[in-house]
């Protein structure tokens, strides 16, 4: 009993395990199963040149195969016609022998019938046969019909012909064996499928050198893009001399590789500059700590002096990361909310608060009338005061700021002159670069980065300005 025990435990464990093993195999066959197809379909990757010679191919195979089976059924139509013709034409010579003679002319029948290579028989209208030129052991015409000419599995045409006017005589039955139009049939479908396995081989191999000699340029072009990185920008596809998709491509691909090694260029002087000019600051305050770190804790003018060097400092370092992290937004994520107010309020404000902060400068407005606009309200008011922070710094004490509009029925400028030193003419394609100083006007000592007209100028093209 105990024996049996064990078994049926043995066996409920076994069970369990078989169990376990069948869903593990479930779960793990179709994961084997999808990653063996898809190794097989890289595996199985057909070329742009592969899938346009195959195309070309199928197609002309289909042309051909079109043609062979109108060619076979035009030839086997002939041939059937010239066949029944010709016994037609045979069983009326027949016909007309048996009218003129009072008995059947049995040795002219059997000369006719070995001339024509046919056999004759003739029916009463009962069906009876009355007299054969293939005798009667050969006669096969109880099985064939007399209303439509019929083939038998011997490959023997029997043409029916009513004998009108012929005494005893109903039928003349026309037999003829066409194992030769067989012969000449089969012949024709050999020439032709001959013909269209050749064509179609011819066709392969032209398709496959035009294609290779048509994908050579993307070839070309693949074998350049994977040599291009970002160290390497300046290489070009080449771009032939002949005029199709292909050369646009190829330039197309050269204008955007052009764009990007500028971008590239951009951003690197971007990040170049941009530790230049946070390197000072920071320079300037070690500087002034270690100072205050030596002896200035105890000389009072000079804790002073460290102190406002690095507050100053500081406020530079603090404007130029607030810029620095403008232009980072506004070539991503920076959104420009565009909404209608008025412009006349928008450069009232302007006025006033550059009046309150200086007092240096003859800030006027000649020509501010009242229009309503549609854009950024904050993003338009920095550019203006980025316009007025660049006229108060070059311009002497004293000077005058002019803010004027000029409104017309499809645009509105806005003017923002002074009587200061004004752009030299060599700066002035240069002043929209980012970091970008004149020797004369962009210094330490006035202040400025370089960045400000930069982020005027993207906010100005955001709103479909210049």
């Amino acid at each position: 009993m105990n024996r049996n025990k064990n078994r049926s435990q043995l066996f409920r464990g076994v069970s369990r395990s078989g169990a376990a093993l069948v869903a593990i195999l479930a779960k793990l066959i179709p994961q084997l199963v999808g990653q063996a197809v898809e190794e097989i379909k890289k595996r199985l990757r057909f070329s742009l040149s592969f899938k346009v010679t195959f195309s070309h191919a199928i197609n002309i195979l289909k042309t051909l195969l079109i043609l062979s089976l109108i060619l076979s059924g035009s030839f086997g139509a002939f041939l059937w016609f010239e066949v029944r013709s010709g016994m037609e034409t045979d069983g009326t010579v027949v016909i007309d022998a048996v009218k003129e003679n009072s008995t059947v002319p049995e040795a002219w029948l059997k000369r006719y019938a070995d001339l024509q290579r046919s056999d004759f028989t003739l029916l009463d209208k009962q069906g009876n046969l009355i007299y054969t030129t293939a005798g009667p052991d050969r006669a096969d015409y109880k099985s064939v019909s007399l209303q439509e000419p019929t083939l038998d599995s011997t490959g023997v045409v029997h043409v029916p012909i009513r004998a009108v006017g012929v005494r005893d005589i109903d039928y003349v039955l026309v037999s003829r064996s066409v194992v030769r139009e067989k012969v000449y049939f089969a012949l024709l479908i050999a020439l032709l499928g001959g013909y269209t396995l050749v064509a179609l081989l011819g066709t392969i191999l032209k398709s496959a050198r035009t294609g290779r000699k048509l994908f050579a340029p993307i070839y070309s072009m693949t074998r350049t893009v994977r040599t291009i990185s970002a160290g390497a920008l300046d290489t070009r596809i080449p771009v032939g001399k002949s005029y199709d998709e292909l050369k646009d491509l190829a330039e197309t691909f050269n204008e955007m590789l052009d764009r990007l090694q500028a971008s590239y260029e951009q951003q690197q002087r971007f990040v170049s500059d941009a530790s230049h000019e946070l390197r000072t600051p920071i320079a300037v305050i070690q500087g002034y700590a270690s100072l205050i770190q030596r002896w200035g804790k105890n000389d009072p003018d000079t804790l002073e002096e460290s102190i406002s060097a690095i507050r100053n400092e500081a406020e530079q370092m603090k404007g130029l990361v607030e810029k620095l992290l403008f232009l980072a937004r506004a070539d991503s994520t920076l959104a420009v909310e565009m909404a209608p107010f008025d412009l006349q309020d928008l450069i009232n404000e302007v006025l006033r608060e550059t009046r309150m902060i200086d007092s240096q400068h003859d800030i006027t407005s000649e020509r501010n009338q009242p229009v309503t606009v549609s854009g950024d309200r904050g993003l338009l008011k920095q550019t203006l005061r980025i316009c007025v922070d660049n006229s108060l710094k070059f311009t002497p004490a004293g000077g005058t700021i002019a803010i004027n509009t000029a409104v017309q029925p499809d645009t509105i400028t806005i003017f923002v002159a002074d009587n200061g030193a004004g752009i030299a003419p060599e700066d002035l394609p240069h002043i929209f670069d980012r970091f970008y100083k004149s020797d004369k006007s962009r210094t330490r000592n006035n202040g400025g980065a370089g960045l400000g007209l930069s982020i005027a100028q993207w906010i100005v093209k955001k709103h479909g300005g210049s």
